[in-house]
């Protein structure tokens, strides 16, 4: 039985994920948008095209949110057997919740644009898919700590100040919540001011690159200025300059100098280094990312030590929160594809820049199977340092922990061959057509998908240990076996390398 301090929990953790989806799709509308070239070109002022765009983010994605906040407020209120006025304050709590929602998502993407909002959602849906599946094995347990937590939690994050309200309606509510009033008010209160930064920062305006220097970048001084005596850098002519076209030598880039990156580029073939410099043009970023990584993890569990002599709370959210940023920096390495699905408009329809290319899906594919396959020695590493860390916490036998670290890194490599497969579906119309084959295809990765995470789940917690390791390679294959099934309708023409505007 979920008490109503966990389902306030359980409310203030999805508007945080709520919160981060919003934000993410309020600027690619803002940036991205199908219609934006078209609007540029009428005689239209830009701050109509903003509020054109603003309107149309909140009648396709913020006005829906609303009806998740009652649906939340609506279940704790029938748990709790509410009255017909306590329904009412509660409804009123839910548009409340709404609004400050609206503000922070305003608020964030004026402020904070740069935060990696994808994986934030990415990794609390993946977090909460995996305790919907496995909840038999870790739910009590993950009840248990949320609710030991809930409290602060629903202090320490904004997104909780509304749900914490709710305790007034209850016979022992403290009303001391009553104070919360003035952030949120506070909070509200700036949607005015972000919406006009956002108006000031987001220009509709085509990007023009700047013209070429002459000038050699890092090379010697050419000569001295005789006025002030400061040294010129050196410059070339044209004829310099075509010799370095025609030799191709603008091509060239400076390779990262990180022992990973040379094993890889060591490792890829000449085919595979031509696509790996379309798909990352700035080169490979493998070590210092990894080191950082660790030197977080590390410091988490350090804090995390520290704590423990001073109270258990302190303890379990110093390696909750470091867990979370730490697993969120390794997923967002693990699964980089830098941008090899980068989208180009053409009237209005979105194409994938490798379409352009004589560049074909299994080449792109491999290269990054590469450049994830370099990385999972560490990545290993990291998932049973975790794992170690919550056999520590949960009293749990640590070979148990170790073995459970291991199997999960593997199976989250293995979703590289599902999420490189979803890549290449976002650039293609494959689900907008109602044709045999691509129903067929739907169905097909529906079921894979789901076979994946339902065996890689048993491969987990089946207490049969040869039961577990077979369910656990059949993971595997389901998963390698669904990106080979995507590859064989890709290959047969069975969609376009497009994807036509949604009205």
């Amino acid at each position: 039985m979920i008490g109503w301090i966990t389902g306030l929990a359980i409310i203030n953790l999805w508007t945080l994920v709520a919160l981060s989806f919003l934000v993410r799709n309020l600027l690619l509308l803002l940036s991205r948008a199908t219609d934006l070239p078209a609007l540029n070109l009428l005689p239209i002022s830009e701050t109509t095209i903003f509020r054109w765009e603003m309107q149309k983010f909140f009648r396709k994605m913020a006005l829906l949110c609303v009806f998740d906040q009652i649906a939340g407020f609506g279940a704790l209120a029938i748990n709790l057997h509410f009255s017909f006025v306590q329904w009412g304050l509660a409804m009123i709590l839910a548009i409340l919740s709404w609004a400050l929602l609206l503000a922070m998502t305003l608020l964030c993407a004026a402020r904070l644009p740069n935060l990696k909002y994808q994986i934030i959602t990415s990794s609390v849906f993946l977090f909460g898919f995996a305790f919907f599946l496995a909840f038999k094995a870790i739910g009590p347990a993950v009840l248990h700590f949320i609710d030991s937590v809930a409290p602060t939690l629903n202090l320490i994050l904004p997104t909780g100040w509304v749900p914490s309200l709710f305790q007034l309606f209850l016979p022992d509510g403290a009303w001391m919540f009553v104070g919360l009033m003035i952030p949120i008010v506070l909070v509200i209160w700036t949607i005015k001011n972000s919406l006009g930064l956002l108006r000031t920062q987001l220009t509709f305006k085509e990007h023009l690159a700047p013209e070429v220097s002459d000038q050699i970048p890092g090379g010697k001084h050419g000569s001295v200025d005789p006025k002030d005596g400061t040294s010129q850098p050196s410059r070339i002519g044209i004829t310099a300059i075509e010799e370095i076209i025609q030799s191709r030598q603008f091509l060239l880039q400076e390779q990262s100098q990180g022992w990973l990156e040379k094993r890889l580029s060591e490792w890829l073939n000449l085919r595979e280094k031509s696509v790996a410099e379309f798909a990352f043009p700035r080169g490979f970023h493998i070590t210092k990312p990894w080191i950082k990584i660790l030197r977080n993890f590390l410091l988490m569990v350090l804090i995390g030590f520290v704590f423990s002599t001073v109270n258990q709370t302190l303890e379990i959210w110093a390696f909750g929160v470091g867990l979370f940023i730490t697993f969120c920096q390794s997923l967002a390495q693990m699964w980089a594809n830098g941008a090899a699905f980068r989208v180009l408009l053409n009237n209005g329809i979105k194409i994938p820049m490798y379409a352009a290319y004589p560049i074909t899906f299994l080449e792109l594919s491999r290269t990054l199977f590469k450049s994830s396959i370099i990385q999972l020695p560490l990545f290993i590493a990291y998932t049973m340092g975790c794992s170690i860390v919550i056999t520590y916490l949960t009293a749990t036998p640590m070979i148990f922990g170790i073995i459970i670290g291991f199997k999960a890194g593997v199976l989250v490599f293995a979703s590289r061959f599902i999420t490189t497969a979803l890549a290449f579906s976002a650039c293609t119309n494959d689900s907008t057509r109602f044709r045999i084959r691509n129903i067929t295809l739907v169905v097909v990765f529906i079921v894979c998908g789901c076979l994946f995470v339902f065996l890689g789940e048993a491969g987990l917690f089946v207490p049969d240990t040869l039961v577990a390791w077979l369910l656990w390679l059949a993971a595997l294959l389901d998963a390698y076996a669904l990106f080979r099934i995507y590859g064989w309708f890709y290959h047969a023409n069975c969609f376009d390398l497009m994807s036509f505007p949604r009205r």
